[in-house]
């Protein structure tokens, strides 16, 4: 998922070879923006941000989308002049550093940054440098614009206009991201401004499904549906954003029909009692819209509810398979349903009950210690902002473990969360007869069958990262993925090269691997099967054998290949 137009971003790290003010002291950084015709930028914001963990920052770039979110709390910042110059005195040669570059009308970007969203180039000075003549050319935002109507033809206002793009977690998830929103006015018409080339959706409602509870609007409802006029996506129309490219005239019809209540009623499991819940509907399926105007969430609170009798309703639900999850309070009690919603959905009883326990045992090949692990498990589906979120295993003891206070439904094992020894893999995880690696668990009040998991010696690739002048390289990220199954995210492996293009990965199952390494990718788009499959002779391939460590140079494929 690379941006088609990232090869227009130029960047001439120095034009002139750094000078050494002194082998001691403070060091300097002098440099221009620029826009894209190379006309300068006056009053751009130029801020530099003290980097000392890289995996935090790719993390928070490739979240958010937007690497100024990095600049938060630095106070090293500047200002371009009229000629767009700008300058840092006084900076620390001990700090390894990130510039971040604002303008309005202009891309958000990092120094060095040539994918969106992404990560730049580490600035490393030393002590006395002074590094001059940085050039920098940003990228004029684009925008769309169009108009909203009711397939009567009259003018729909408040209906909520979102911006989305696929993109990929550190989980291997592909999932929806909303980039920006907006609502329209009482003409129908909506804009949506500063956008960074790329390729996108869009998608219209004006129903209170992604709304927060306390703030329901009264106006009319009318169904979802993604550019221009589809219910599903997979039908959808992709909108290209080129620099400076204003789209108009990207109009939607929406209809009011196509929109369901589900009613029904909660009693406790044990007593036939009503008692207050939290009660929450979750859209089940895999391209679920982001809530809200910002971040992820797949979930509606209950919009009605009568403590005396426990009767609740969902309104405006649109067509689909959800589920319903109750947390009841103060209690440690639970349920889940799940419904398919093609018409109203009337009388439908919900009871819950306590809280279940999954227990397992484990069994170690080869000589491995063994004494500190925990395992973790992840209930799904799960709405994206609750990614890191896994119940944790408890009271491992002699070789067996155990989930506490879990609802019922379907687990996965998460072993992203898992903690086991470096030189160790999961070699077979079973529950009963289920494949627990590849399949998901279904755990119910009535169940008894236990986790079986298998540890065995795991296998070692390290290397050097090198250019094709065969001169190492640190600070990229080299990637080991598979050759089969990779739909097991957690058979990919990373590593940031550190000094003399150095890396090193643990924790590999036997079997056949290729190692990569960009010079510039769109975080995590290495889970992709289309991305992936244009680099495929471009990786060094590497067999590790159990118990083993392979050595091998890996060479950067450069960007545009």
């Amino acid at each position: 998922m690379r941006s088609a137009t990232s090869a227009l971003l130029i960047f001439l790290l120095w034009a002139a070879p750094p000078q050494a003010a002194a082998q001691k002291g403070k060091s300097s950084i002098e440099g221009v923006v620029r826009s894209g015709d190379n006309s300068p930028i006056a009053g751009a914001h130029v801020t530099l941000v003290p980097r000392n963990d890289d995996s935090s920052d790719e993390g928070l770039v490739a979240a958010t989308g937007f690497p100024e979110e990095l600049a938060v709390g630095s106070t090293l910042s500047t200002t371009t002049d009229d000629d767009g110059k700008f300058a840092f005195a006084e900076i620390d040669s001990n700090e390894r550093y990130r510039m971040v570059i604002r303008a309005n009308g202009y891309v958000r970007q990092e120094f060095g940054q040539v994918t969106f969203p992404g990560t730049g180039q580490t600035i490393i000075l030393k002590p006395g440098q002074i590094l001059k003549d940085i050039r920098i050319s940003l990228i004029r935002t684009g925008s769309i614009e169009g108009t909203v109507r009711a397939v009567s033809g009259e003018p729909l206002q408040d209906v909520r206009i979102r911006l989305l793009r696929y993109v990929f977690n550190r989980d291997g998830r592909r999932l929806l991201q909303m980039v920006g929103s907006t609502k329209t006015n009482d003409l129908g018409k909506y804009r949506l401004y500063f956008l960074t080339p790329g390729r996108y959706f869009l998608h219209a409602e004006r129903i209170d499904l992604h709304a927060d509870y306390s703030t329901l609007s009264s106006a009319a409802p009318f169904g979802p549906a993604f550019y221009p006029g589809e219910s599903e996506i997979s039908h959808a129309s992709t909108i290209d954003i080129q620099p400076g490219m204003n789209r108009s005239g990207m109009d939607f019809s929406l209809s009011g029909d196509r929109l369901f209540r589900i009613r029904g009623r909660i009693t406790n499991g044990r007593t036939g009692n009503a008692n207050e819940e939290l009660l929450e509907l979750i859209d089940l399926s895999a391209d679920a819209i982001p809530g809200g105007d910002g971040g992820f969430s797949n979930s509606l609170f209950k919009e009605t509810y009568s403590e005396d009798t426990g009767e609740f309703e969902f309104r405006d639900i649109p067509p689909g398979r959800y589920e319903i999850v109750s947390s009841s309070f103060p209690n440690d009690d639970s349920g889940v349903k799940v419904v398919q919603v093609d018409g109203n959905v009337e009388n439908l009883e919900f009871a819950y009950g306590p809280m279940l326990t999954l227990s397992g045992t484990v069994r170690v090949e080869g000589r491995l210690d063994l004494s500190d692990i925990e395992f973790a498990i992840r209930r799904i589906p799960s709405a994206p902002e609750n990614e890191n979120e896994s119940i944790t295993s408890q009271n491992y003891s002699n070789r067996t473990f155990t989930f506490r206070d879990i609802t019922s439904g379907e687990y996965r094992l998460d072993l992203r969360n898992s903690t086991f020894p470096e030189n160790s893999y999961i070699k077979e995880a079973r529950y009963g007869g289920i494949d627990a690696l590849n399949q998901a668990l279904p755990i119910t009040t009535s169940e008894s069958r236990k986790l079986e998991i298998v540890i065995a010696p795991s296998g070692t690739v390290e290397g050097r990262l090198v250019n094709n002048k065969l001169v190492p390289l640190s600070g990229v990220m080299v990637v080991l993925v598979p050759d089969r199954q990779r739909t097991r995210a957690d058979l990919f492996k990373m590593d940031v090269a550190g000094g003399n293009g150095h890396f090193e990965m643990h924790g590999i199952a036997p079997g056949d691997y290729k190692v990569f390494a960009w010079e510039a990718i769109e975080p995590y788009s290495w889970f992709d099967p289309e991305v992936i499959g244009k680099f495929e002779t471009s990786g060094q391939s590497v067999h590790v054998p159990e118990s083993s460590t392979q050595s091998v140079e890996v060479k950067l494929i450069p960007f545009g290949r």
